[in-house]
């Protein structure tokens, strides 16, 4: 029987995001369990493509997320924390001056398509046994569904990788927009209506919010692009453009279906005397002063994430495998 590679720099890398997430505080003790756990998951591959697209959006999400924290906490407050106060300073700090404090749920919601993708490529090209038993079989019917029409058996791998691709674009987009885009000097337009809304309002977007999701999405497919050709030299120079592109179109596209679904299935509260929209979606009490802008109290933002990243890594694959196949 052929020996199990148990991957064990990813397993030691796995924990030290974890444990590094934990230490600075963008991870609550439930969020690191989880990062340790999808981070292995999405590392321990035979190709290193999964893994340094979920490096480079967890480096670059974190990073996103400390720009210009002071400011970003004038606008925007963490539900629970919306009880009148005269001393401000005695409040918790807002989620970007602490780091995010991301718990398993949100960790899960930006992750978990992203390790299953790699996972699946792990079973079926890591030469295991278990690539010829009745679950590789299954899985293969699956990916050939999401990849479309012309997903056959020789481009299986390419579509997992497009399903990443588009998830983490999505998911990275997603967070360059949010996180920057509420510093954009205009304000945000809702993207249903086109009306002007208070920053940090769920499905408003702005010009610099737009180019962030585009940009963050052309990240990973240049990440992406990079990690196959480390891996195979062979590689011709269009195909990763086509990545580059693919990755930006899926950033963009996403973000645009998160704040569509934002702006109609997330409600919105925001108080006139604080200035501020609430983060979060336990609602204040009816006497206070907060007001809902838009949105209907269905989802929350982990919820959206998933859907979006979900909607946007299917059409990546077929979208996307159509493109390469040109």
């Amino acid at each position: 029987m052929p020996a199990v590679d148990l991957y064990p720099v990813p397993l030691g890398l796995a924990a030290l995001l974890a444990s590094h997430g934990l230490r600075r505080g963008s991870l609550a003790p439930s969020g690191a369990a989880a990062a340790f756990a999808v981070g292995y998951a999405t590392l321990a591959c035979p190709t290193p493509a999964f893994g340094s697209m979920l490096l480079a959006f967890y480096l670059a999400g974190s990073r996103a997320t400390r720009i210009k924290a002071e400011v970003k906490a004038t606008l925007e407050l963490e539900a629970g924390d919306e009880r009148p106060s005269r001393d401000h300073a005695k409040q918790p700090a807002h989620k970007a001056q602490a780091g995010g404090q991301r718990d398993a749920t949100q960790v899960l919601c930006n992750s978990l398509f992203g390790a299953a993708a790699a996972c699946t490529y792990r079973v079926l090209f890591s030469g295991a046994p278990a690539a010829t038993s009745q679950l590789a079989h299954t899985l293969r019917s699956i990916v050939a569904s999401l990849g479309g029409p012309r997903a056959g058996p020789e481009l299986h791998a390419q579509t997992l990788l497009l399903l990443a691709l588009g998830h983490f674009a999505c998911c990275t987009g997603d967070t360059l927009a949010s996180e920057l885009g509420i510093l954009s000097r205009s304000r945000p337009r809702l993207v249903t209506t086109g009306q002007t809304v208070p920053p940090g309002t769920n499905g408003g977007v702005s010009l610099l919010g737009v180019a962030c999701s585009i940009g963050g999405g052309a990240l990973m497919g240049l990440v992406c692009g990079a990690a196959l050709y480390a891996s195979d030299t062979a590689m011709a120079p269009s195909k990763a453009l086509s990545l580059l592109l693919i990755g930006a179109a899926a950033g963009g596209t996403g973000s645009m279906i998160d704040s569509l679904l934002g702006a109609t299935l997330q409600r919105t509260w925001y108080s006139e005397t604080r200035r501020q929209v609430l983060v979060g979606r336990r609602p204040p009490p009816p006497s206070s002063e907060w007001r809902v802008v838009t949105g209907y109290d269905v989802c929350s933002n982990s919820a959206v994430n998933l859907i979006s990243s979900l909607a946007t890594a299917v059409l990546t694959a077929r979208l996307g495998n159509a493109v390469l196949a040109n």
